[in-house]
């Protein structure tokens, strides 16, 4: 496997990718305005990109959003969330996989993409039994999106 250099935007936004959307507790609601959605190759708790047993990357889907939530005085706001996949609804409570909650809230809304500008609403739902006894239960949401207001977006005659 050769390595290729990443692009200058990739290279720009390595070291984590800023803070997290975090859900610690069945119930928790997150929402803020999405900036932006990119599929970047998953890491792992120490930072290392994450690769399946036969070497291939392991992808997730990044949504950054910006949300009222503020930890400090430096802090602007904007969280990602780190959507990976996973098959089968909750065990316990309801939902699915962030990937596929995102799959499904796109589904019900009518829309084929992401709606930049427009509104994430992530609840973290239920639970779904993990398969070795050493894992924690992975998490399952329940994920909404609202289109950007008409007039939002900035288009190229507005410049």
């Amino acid at each position: 496997m050769s390595a290729h250099a990443p692009s200058v935007q990739d290279f720009l936004s390595a070291g984590g990718g800023g803070k997290s959307l975090k859900f610690p507790d069945v119930g928790d609601i997150n929402e803020g305005t999405i900036i932006s959605a990119e599929v970047k190759q998953a890491k792992d708790i120490d930072g290392e990109l994450k690769t399946w047993a036969n070497g291939d990357p392991v992808y997730e889907l990044q949504i950054k959003v910006q949300t009222d939530l503020s930890e400090d005085d430096d802090d602007s706001g904007e969280r990602v969330w780190y959507c990976s996949g996973g098959k089968g609804g909750a065990d316990d409570g309801v939902g699915l996989s962030a990937q596929e909650a995102v799959k499904e809230a796109l589904k019900e809304a009518g829309m084929t993409e992401i709606p930049i500008g427009g509104t994430l609403r992530a609840r973290y739902s239920g639970t779904k039994k993990p398969a070795k006894r050493s894992h924690n239960p992975a998490k399952r949401y329940s994920v909404k999106f609202i289109a950007a207001p008409e007039g939002s977006s900035v288009s190229v005659d507005d410049f």
